[in-house]
C-alpha cells in the first residue's frame, strides 16, 4: 500500500473495515447452554405437571367442568403458558361428593390447580330433600 492510498481512505471506511472484522454470533460456553436448556426444561415440565394435576382433578368423578362462554362468545383463557400446550379453560367447576370437613381441602386445591375458575359445592337442599343446589361460600 502506497501513502496516497492511505491518505484517500476516509475513517468511514476505516470503521466499516473494523466493523467487518468483528464476530456478530453470539458467544457462550457449552455450560451456559445446558444450564439454560435445564432451566427451560423444568419450566415446561411444571406447567406440564399442572396440566396432569388439572386433568385428573376433572377425571376423578368429583369435579365437573362446565363450559360458560362469556358475552361476546369466548371461552375462559386458561392461565400462564397452559394455553400453549393446549389446555382449555375452565370458567366454573361443580365440585360433588365432599363433605364439610373435606370440602375446605379439596377448596384449597382446585383453587391452586384452577385459578381461572369459579367453584361451587354441588350440595343438598335442606328445604327440598332429594333436590340439589350449588352452593357458592364466596357469595354472602
Amino acid at each position: 500500500m502506497n501513502a496516497t492510498s492511505q491518505l484517500t481512505r476516509s475513517p468511514a471506511y476505516r470503521l466499516g473495515a473494523w466493523f467487518r472484522g468483528v464476530s456478530w454470533r453470539p458467544r457462550f460456553t457449552l455450560r451456559a447452554l445446558l444450564i439454560v436448556t435445564t432451566l427451560l426444561c423444568i419450566g415446561m415440565w411444571i406447567h406440564l405437571h399442572w396440566i396432569n394435576q388439572r386433568r385428573a382433578a376433572i377425571a376423578s368423578g368429583h369435579v365437573t367442568a362446565v363450559p360458560i362462554l362469556d358475552s361476546a362468545g369466548v371461552a375462559a383463557d386458561p392461565p400462564w403458558l397452559l394455553g400453549l400446550f393446549g389446555e382449555p379453560g375452565h370458567p366454573l367447576l361443580i365440585v360433588h361428593g365432599y363433605d364439610d370437613a373435606q370440602w375446605r381441602q379439596a377448596e384449597a386445591r382446585l383453587t391452586r390447580l384452577f385459578p381461572e375458575a369459579e367453584i361451587r359445592r354441588d350440595v343438598e337442599d335442606p328445604v327440598l330433600p332429594g333436590t340439589r343446589v350449588l352452593e357458592n361460600e364466596n357469595v354472602q
